[in-house]
């Protein structure tokens, strides 16, 4: 009796655009929908990659001009960003608390901040608990980086991570048991037109009293806006390259 071979799981239509638009780019949807079909012989209907492309524009993964589609430079690096975060998350699970520099700190902007507003965020600290929310992307090099610099310089620290998308969204989820009689920092690498931070800025407000925060302030890689009370500067970032990958998500 000849055993019946597993089916073969069916990849999201969602990753199948965005590997098309990894080889190839810009497209138009007939044109992903063609290659969807012929090269990849997905049985699909034009609706649902036409829906599919429409819901990746409106996450930010793509970008659209003139009706046709690629992958957004923001999130390819947002992508680098969380691979870099669990790669640094492996690398200190042995937990002997040494953070090789090289390692924790392969973004040039994150030493940047902390050379230039470190001191300023210690003192902040000083004679204090507290905790550090970095805001998902971008900020959690950032954010990683304050939670070492800190830590190394006797501060009781928490460390917490707040989902962009959840931010835009309003549903932003802070913990009492987090920040309760601590000082809170909120740190971005960029703040660009200022919305991401002002849901966490409102928030904050909301909770401060309730939840007996000592007190709370914003930080930035780069603040275009001028809201943070502490940024390394206020002038956009240049792309700069990383081992060959062009750095210039916020």
């Amino acid at each position: 009796m000849s055993q019946e071979k597993p089916k073969e799981k069916k990849k999201p239509l969602k990753n199948m655009i965005i590997y098309t638009l990894v080889s190839e780019w810009p497209l138009t949807v007939r044109k992903i929908y063609s290659k969807l079909k012929t090269s990849d012989g997905i049985n699909v209907t034009y609706q649902a990659v036409f829906k599919t492309v429409k819901e990746l524009v409106d996450r930010d993964v793509l970008v659209e001009k003139d009706k046709r589609y690629m992958l957004n430079i923001g999130w390819i690096n947002m992508v680098r960003d969380m691979a870099d975060m669990m790669k640094k998350r492996y690398l200190s699970a042995s937990g002997n608390g040494e953070i090789p520099k090289d390692v924790y700190f392969p973004d040039p902007r994150v030493t940047v901040f902390l050379r230039e507003v470190g001191k300023d965020i210690a003192n902040y600290f000083k004679g204090s608990p507290g905790c550090v929310f970095a805001i998902c992307g971008g900020g959690i090099n950032f954010g990683l980086g304050l939670k070492y610099y800190l830590s190394n310089r006797g501060v009781d620290l928490k460390y917490r991570e707040l989902d962009r998308h959840k931010i835009h969204m309003k549903r932003i989820n802070i913990r009492k048991e987090d920040v309760q009689k601590r000082k809170v920092l909120v740190v971005d690498s960029a703040i660009n037109t200022g919305d991401t931070m002002r849901n966490v800025m409102k928030k904050m407000d909301s909770l401060k009293k309730e939840f007996k925060m000592k007190d709370v302030k914003y930080a930035a890689g780069c603040d275009l806006v001028g809201i943070s009370d502490w940024c390394a500067t206020r002038k956009p970032y240049m792309p700069i390259s990383d081992k060959g990958v062009l750095s210039i998500f916020w």
